[in-house]
């Protein structure tokens, strides 16, 4: 069984030490509808099961495609400057040191 009797009447769930841990129903029911989703409410192990049996019905994939050539092309031309500024340095004149 998920829940004993106890538990659901009291609104919360006691955790390892007997620490309880109430259910904060409206944080959960806001969250809910922030994201799109439904709060179900399962209030013993039967109705928890029917939950969990709709769920694959519910979830849905969704795809998108998103352009990243920029970013390659942005990180290409990052290393293309480096090299030419890593270049440019390491030819640079340097000036001859005359012997003592």
């Amino acid at each position: 069984m998920v829940c004993d009797p106890g538990q659901i009447g009291r609104g919360g769930f006691e955790g390892r030490g007997g620490r309880r841990f109430a259910i904060e129903e409206d944080v959960l029911k806001e969250v809910a509808a922030a994201t799109g989703g439904e709060y179900y409410r399962a209030e013993d192990a039967e109705r928890l099961t029917q939950v969990l049996l709709d769920l694959p019905r519910d979830v849905t994939l969704q795809t998108r495609q998103e352009e990243v050539t920029a970013w390659f092309v942005a990180g290409g031309a990052l290393l293309v400057l480096g090299g030419v500024g890593l270049s440019v340095w390491l030819n640079r004149p340097r000036r001859a040191v005359s012997a003592i």
